[in-house]
């Protein structure tokens, strides 16, 4: 069995702990560039503000139904979030954080599951004051559903065996986990509207028009697990990278200092490139130090000396050419043109090979 823990209105349920005056109001969380919605309260949804709907076309409802307007702030919901899955890793041995908001939890075995679901509901809420959805079910698919089903009811639904059958029967095509809007299109075109519909069509018939991963979703709807718990989230902390877009160099030079540091550990890295002469090693080795921040981001508790990094993979790859003007003598100006690349720094920790 597997569990899908789900914060109820992740961004705006953080605004609400910190500013109790906005619960029970309409609430929408902006973007970075507050340039459209991206959180919406349950009040907010009633009144037909859709997700990434822009701003500009919200000002009159804003103005009508008194809605509140919150910028983003990440941090804050990072570290929420960051509460919330520490709580659940120490009440349970396996789990697979899927997202900021979202975690499968393996809950095989345990003997009844609906209850420890509602005390781990009510702990989560007595600690952080974040309200959570719990759906269960046999499968990731099926988890989805059920979470579904419990943000309508009393925040932990069950799926069971026997359940199955009914709720996919009366689940649409469009709401399933993984289906967009031209897969649903062609799915319907075919007579399959409803998720049952997709259990009941014939194994080769969905392989041959769609993809695998249709016929796997196919197989999680009929209850077996094909969408295992990802065991290896610790292993991707120790594989980080960074991207410089538009770098005027030419690809040329670029790829010859990223020849001599590729493999290479990154304090030998970073001692090269400090002390080369050539245009590219400064700017390889900012974003070198880029990469190396983000594997401290991703590792709190690491050790940047420990981890043993080295330069996995270095990609260069050819950009667009940069215009820009240069001023000239008597009010003109010459105009410069000159290659630019894309490059990709790829770390990895020498314990993850080791192990």
């Amino acid at each position: 069995m597997i569990a899908l823990i789900d914060i109820n209105n992740c961004y705006v349920s953080c605004e609400r702990i910190f500013q109790p005056e906005l619960n029970n109001k309409p609430v929408i969380v902006l973007s970075n560039n507050d340039g459209c919605a991206i959180a919406r309260s349950n009040e907010a949804k009633a009144l037909g503000i859709k997700m990434g709907q822009p701003l500009f076309q919200l000002t009159d409802i804003i103005k009508r139904h008194d809605v509140r307007v919150r910028s983003a702030n990440f941090t804050l919901y990072g570290d929420m979030s960051h509460r919330i899955m520490t709580i659940i890793a120490e009440l349970t041995p396996k789990i697979e954080i899927y997202s900021i908001d979202e975690c499968f939890v393996d809950v095989t075995g345990m003997p009844d599951v609906e209850a420890w679901s509602k005390t781990l509901r009510k702990t989560i809420y007595q600690w952080t004051g974040l309200p959570v959805s719990i759906g269960i079910a046999r499968t990731k698919v099926l988890s989805k559903l059920a979470n579904k089903v419990a943000k309508s009811c009393s925040g932990v639904y069950l799926i069971s065996a026997h359940d199955e059958r009914d709720i996919l029967a009366v689940t649409k095509i469009d709401d399933l986990w993984g289906i967009g809007k031209k897969l649903s299109i062609r799915l319907k075109l075919m007579g399959i509207y409803t998720a049952m519909q997709l259990v009941n069509s014939p194994d080769q018939l969905v392989k041959d028009k769609f993809s695998v991963v249709l016929s796997r979703l196919q197989k999680e709807l009929r209850g077996e697990s094909v969408f295992a718990l990802d065991d290896h989230i610790e292993a991707k902390k120790q594989i980080v990278f960074a991207k410089l877009n538009n770098c005027p160099t030419s690809p040329r030079k670029m790829r010859i200092v990223a020849d001599s540091v590729r493999g290479k550990k990154v304090e030998m890295a970073l001692t090269m490139l400090k002390f080369s002469q050539k245009e590219a090693s400064n700017k390889l080795e900012k974003l070198l130090l880029s990469a190396i921040a983000n594997w401290q981001a991703k590792n709190e508790d690491g050790d940047v000396e420990d981890a043993n990094l080295f330069i996995k993979e270095i990609r260069v790859d050819s950009a667009g050419m940069l215009k820009r003007l240069r001023p000239a003598p008597q009010g003109r100006a010459h105009r410069i043109r000159k290659r630019s690349n894309h490059v990709t720094l790829v770390l990895e920790s020498q314990k993850l090979i080791d192990s």
